[in-house]
């Protein structure tokens, strides 16, 4: 998966060796909130990013390796930019769940290299979570 940054010029793979895992859980209440830890590993300093559902809001105010949230929907989804630059990450962030029942997608998480313009799929770092819309 990659996607430029819009620089208008050719677009700059990024080519590292990254591995990653993702810890969340699979099945939440609607309107909860889940934790979100993310571990990547790889063999230059690279940036991360993740991806959560359009519907999901992350909790800036609580989650301090969030820099930056940028709703895309268009595509589906809000991305969420962790951390600084550097080849070993471990972060974590909360968000609040989408109150509909149903099955939501997050990540894959990617890198990309500070001289890139295209992110890199991070292996491991996608699931599938039930959200089990919370009854009145």
């Amino acid at each position: 998966m990659t996607d430029g940054a819009g620089s208008g010029g050719p677009e700059r793979e990024t080519d590292v060796a990254v591995e990653g895992s993702r810890e969340m859980g699979s099945v939440h209440v609607g309107g909860g909130v889940a934790r979100v830890q993310l571990t990547v590993e790889a063999d230059a300093p690279v940036l991360l990013r993740d991806r959560v559902p359009y519907e999901a809001r992350v909790l800036t105010d609580r989650s301090d390796d969030v820099t930056a949230v940028a709703p895309r929907p268009h595509r589906g989804v809000r991305e969420v930019y962790l951390d600084g630059t550097a080849r070993s990450h471990d972060v974590e962030y909360l968000v609040e769940l989408p109150a509909s029942s149903g099955y939501y997608e997050f990540g894959p998480a990617a890198v990309r290299t500070p001289d890139a313009t295209a992110w890199a799929a991070v292996p491991e770092t996608a699931t599938e979570v039930l959200v089990v819309g919370s009854e009145t």
